[in-house]
Parts: structure tokens; C-alpha cells; sequence
């Protein structure tokens, strides 16, 4: 069976750009990550997950700014996440600058901030964000770097890891919660996955307004 290999970021960030996918550590669970830019990457990715067209996609970042131009209410997405220190995808308004197949159904992106610095690594040297999805085949429970993976989802990833080149970076194995996933509807919060929020954060929460 196919093995995951050890990449560095730039060989990391080469494999994204040539449309190839790339599995990698974040601060809850493990992920495959594309370039939303490059059509390839996301038809192998679309294959290996068995998504249908429109189903819109996760993303992420290390930094906010780095979804400038993707994504709306920015500035209300940092005061979330500078308020929520679990990892939150926030449903937000689309930006000229997302891709269209990227969006979701009503024109918004999926979008998280992720300090792992496997995030910061390559969403910071691609300089927008990137599709991030969980470390798994449909139907089956997220895996963790240190599983023996499911051959079919090893040869798609053809060994290509991003790896951590210290004990500091390593980070979530893949044994975390999901991220919890919010929406902005008129002047509240909805909670469309609980994920790691509690009733104290979301209280903290829906006293922010834009």
C-alpha cells in the first residue's frame, strides 16, 4: 500500500499548485487540502470525496487577510475568532476574488482561521486561502496521520504529507472535534455544527455585531 511521504512547505505548496492534493495537520481534525485556483485539484478532490458540482467547499487560512478579496465581513469574522479561540468556520459572503465553483448554493465561502502552522505554511505562501477538507472517504470516520490509511485514499494522496519539522509544530493528529460552523443571519448567530462551542462561548458570541 501506498505510504505518506514527507514533504517540506515548499515542495508542499508545489504539489498544490500542480493540482495535486496534500494531507496535512490543522488544530482539530486532520485534512486534505487543494488549491481552489487550479480546476485539477478540485476534480481529484471532487472524485475522491464523491461530491457533486455545487456543493461548495471549507477553506482556510492562518490569517484573515489572506481572504481578502474572497470574502466579505472580515472584520466581523476576526472579532469572531479573536472571541471564539476554537477552531469556527464561519459561512460568509462570497468576494470577487473566490473562485465561483468554490461557493456555496447562496454565493457564500466557507471559511476558518487556523493558526497550525501547517496552515499558516501554505495558505501563507499561496497568499489566498485553500480547500481543506477532512482526512477520510465518504461514510467513514476521519483519520489521524498516524492511521494505516484506506488504500484508495493513500494512492490519492501518492505519499504527498506535509510535515512538521519540530515537536512544537505537530499539532492536532487528527483526533480532535470538528470545527464548529457558523452563520450570520439577520442580527444573530446560527450554530449549523456544534462542533467544540459551549454555551458560555456562544453567549460570548452573539453579543458581537457588525
Amino acid at each position: 500500500m501506498p505510504t505518506l511521504a514527507p514533504l517540506n512547505p515548499a515542495a508542499a505548496v508545489a504539489a498544490l499548485r500542480a493540482g495535486e492534493l496534500v494531507a496535512h495537520s490543522t488544530s482539530s481534525l486532520c485534512g486534505i487540502t487543494v488549491d481552489p485556483r487550479n480546476p485539477s485539484g478540485l476534480d481529484a478532490l471532487d472524485a475522491l470525496k464523491r461530491r457533486g458540482a455545487g456543493a461548495g467547499y471549507v477553506h482556510v487560512v492562518a490569517r484573515a487577510a489572506d481572504a481578502q478579496g474572497w470574502a466579505g465581513e472580515l472584520a466581523l469574522a476576526q472579532r469572531v475568532w479573536d472571541t471564539l479561540l476554537g477552531p469556527t468556520t464561519l459561512i460568509l459572503p462570497a468576494g470577487p476574488g473566490a473562485p465561483a465553483r468554490c461557493l456555496g448554493p447562496d454565493h457564500t465561502l466557507a471559511l476558518r482561521r487556523d493558526p497550525h502552522p501547517h496552515v499558516a505554511a501554505l495558505s501563507g505562501r499561496m497568499g489566498h486561502p485553500l480547500v481543506s477538507t477532512s482526512l477520510n472517504l465518504p461514510g467513514e470516520a476521519p483519520a489521524s496521520l498516524d492511521d494505516d490509511l484506506p488504500p484508495e485514499l493513500a494512492r490519492a494522496l501518492a505519499g504527498r504529507l506535509l510535515t512538521a519539522h519540530s515537536p512544537q509544530q505537530q499539532g492536532a493528529q487528527g483526533r480532535g472535534k470538528p470545527s464548529t460552523l457558523l452563520r450570520y443571519v439577520e442580527g444573530d448567530w446560527q450554530v449549523l455544527r456544534q462542533g467544540w462551542l459551549t454555551q458560555d462561548a456562544l453567549d460570548q458570541l452573539r453579543r458581537l455585531r457588525p
